[in-house]
């Protein structure tokens, strides 16, 4: 080999620089997915507690036309609820419901939290 002849040496692997930047990345991607999955959560939840709500406030309406007031309390309208609509919201607490009187009710979730704040979930009439 004479001197004007360069060697080439081929690069075998990965740096350490390069591997902690694609692991960087993947904590990125997967901290980003974890927040989008609790988000979908959480609507879907609230969506659910929306759909139950609806339901009861149909069972409080058909009360109201059968006795010509709303029920004093949903213990009244229990039993005549679908199957698969309980008294109590997807965060395992129990609806609030209010008469304001004989022909008007307030019936809300106190939502994720369980504060009585903006993330409130209403149904009324």
């Amino acid at each position: 080999m004479n001197k004007t002849q360069k060697t080439v040496h081929f690069r075998r692997g990965f740096t350490l620089i390069e591997l902690m930047t694609v692991i960087a990345i993947i904590g990125l991607l997967a901290g980003t997915m974890v927040g989008i999955a609790k988000l979908v959560r959480d609507r879907s939840r609230q969506a659910r507690t929306r759909a139950e709500m609806s339901q009861i406030g149909f069972k409080i309406v058909d009360y109201q036309v059968e006795y010509g007031i709303v029920p004093g309390n949903l213990s009244l309208i229990e039993g005549k609820l679908p199957p698969n609509i309980d008294l109590i919201d997807v965060w395992e607490r129990p609806y609030n419901y209010i008469t304001n009187n004989i022909r008007s009710y307030t019936l809300y979730s106190d939502g994720p939290d369980d504060t009585f704040d903006g993330d409130n979930i209403y149904e009324g009439q």
